[in-house]
């Protein structure tokens, strides 16, 4: 067989088989989408978002470069979960009734007061206050299970603050005054915010001498200290 009838054969296979691959990859992506294969191959733009015909599929069919769709915003995805806490953040007045969403600050107050309930929060309060707790819990009503009480975003406050001048005094006991508020753990984070309140690592850390264990903290010129009983 001469060149040129080698040739000609060659092209006519290969456009065959090229054709073969369009409609092949057209079928596949017309399933996917549900357009017609006839409109896959035209370029068709109105395919399902992240679905892109392949660029030798739309050269070969003339439709041009390939243009990929707008990016699509994933759909708001509310969890069973994600109810959950913003409907306990209500109930303890952390967020307003009707909010849908709630901040880094609201999460900590959460997760804080939770800890607080489990470290004794209540006794803690009503030996300071006296029994008058109004407004600084709710009681929650739980078929099965009685009435529980529960720290509100107030109650978690007035007891961080009560707990924060029980530590400010114990701190400042074993350190010079005008440094108290710069201690800090051993792997140097803050023990007292820029409020004067207990951080949550602070809060931890004291938890941890009020529950009678030895532990250290930094001074501010690095000295480390510990509650540790001192030898005579």
């Amino acid at each position: 067989m001469s060149d040129e009838p080698r040739q000609s054969f060659i092209r006519t296979h290969f456009s065959l088989l090229i054709t073969a691959v369009i409609f092949s990859v057209s079928g596949t992506l017309s399933a996917q989408t549900g357009l017609s294969p006839q409109d896959v191959i035209q370029g068709a733009t109105t395919y399902a978002p992240g679905l892109v015909v392949s660029t030798a599929a739309r050269k070969a069919s003339g439709a041009g470069p390939e243009t990929p769709p707008p990016p699509v915003a994933p759909p708001s995805v509310v969890t069973v979960s994600s109810q959950q806490v913003l409907a306990e953040m209500r109930e303890r007045r952390i967020i307003d009734k009707g909010v849908e969403t709630w901040t880094a600050d609201d999460k900590d107050i959460l997760e804080r007061a939770r800890l607080a309930e489990n470290m004794g929060a209540f006794d803690f309060l009503r030996e300071a206050r006296g029994r008058r707790l109004r407004g600084l819990i709710v009681i929650r009503k739980e078929p099965g299970e009685g009435r529980r009480p529960l720290l509100t975003k107030a109650g978690f406050q007035e007891y961080i603050f009560i707990k924060s001048q029980k530590a400010r005094t114990f701190f400042e006991k074993r350190t010079d005054a005008k440094f108290v508020f710069g201690v800090t753990t051993m792997d140097g984070k803050k023990i007292f915010d820029n409020r004067g309140l207990l951080s949550a690592d602070g809060d931890f850390l004291f938890n941890q001498i009020l529950g009678g264990s030895i532990v250290k903290w930094k001074e501010p010129n690095g000295t480390e200290r510990s509650n540790a009983a001192r030898k005579p």
